[in-house]
């Protein structure tokens, strides 16, 4: 075997390696259902034969910050995405329709009648450019005094927009409402996360990432998270601009709220 030959298979053995260390990310913000996925295989189960937002990323962190990302094209989108152009749309549409969460009906199955429910939404207009504006929604019901629709203080970010919607309502719970036990409905994947899944780990790294970099967002982090310990929260993720009249009519405050 002479030089050139194992420099060439040095290469190939050095992407493979490199592939295997750096996955991809695949963040679905609108599809069949939202979340992040590591393998295309995943991703395409949520994005194909349906009206879908997606998009491939190096880091988690990016396809995070694409998950809470507000932007008014999701709203008007209509044409479904197919990865395989031949498959019936049809027998797609159906799947879809049998996939999607009605949380109607699994409210009804779940049905606690002390449990508060409330929908939290956070936006910000030209997210990451100069002259960013954020914004905070809180929809309790129609016509409600507690609903709120607010500029968001300090740093204008998606993920501080979503953590701080949650904050302001869990706020009015425990401050103003006596509130024992509450459901916070929310299309923040990353607000859910954070709280219910990442915090654990992060306490034990000193709220370091795996990467080994500061945790961002974490006084809103342990705001929120401080909140959950006084009343009984349970999260529940709703897919945004899908229909669900609390998501629409918080993210409705929340984009008000950007323009105060």
């Amino acid at each position: 075997m002479n030089y050139f030959t194992l420099k060439t298979l040095g290469r190939r053995f050095g992407k493979l390696q490199l592939s295997i260390i750096m996955p991809y990310y695949y963040a679905v913000r609108m599809g069949r259902q939202t979340g992040i996925y590591t393998t295309w295989a995943e991703c395409k189960k949520q994005v194909d034969g349906v009206v879908a937002r997606f998009k491939k990323f190096p880091t988690l962190e990016e396809a995070q910050e694409f998950m809470t990302t507000s932007d008014p094209r999701d709203a008007g989108k209509t044409r479904k995405f197919n990865a395989t152009p031949t498959e019936n749309n049809t027998g797609n549409k159906r799947k879809n329709e049998e996939d999607h969460e009605d949380l109607g009906k699994r409210s009804k199955q779940d049905y606690d009648p002390d449990r508060v429910v409330v929908y939290t939404d956070g936006c910000c207009f030209s997210n990451g450019r100069r002259g960013a504006k954020g914004g905070i929604g809180v929809y309790w019901s129609d016509g409600d005094p507690r609903n709120v629709s607010e500029s968001l203080e300090g740093l204008p970010t998606n993920q501080r927009a979503e953590l701080n919607a949650a904050i302001r309502a869990l706020e009015i719970a425990t401050k103003k409402s006596c509130i024992n036990k509450l459901e916070i409905r929310t299309d923040s994947m990353y607000t859910l996360n954070a709280v219910t899944k990442w915090m654990n780990g992060w306490k034990k790294n000193g709220f370091k990432t795996a990467k080994g970099t500061n945790v961002k967002n974490r006084d809103d982090i342990m705001k929120l998270y401080g909140l959950c310990q006084k009343i009984d929260v349970k999260w529940t993720h709703v897919r945004g601009h899908q229909g669900h009249k609390g998501n629409e009519k918080a993210d409705e405050l929340a984009k008000k709220g950007a323009e105060l």
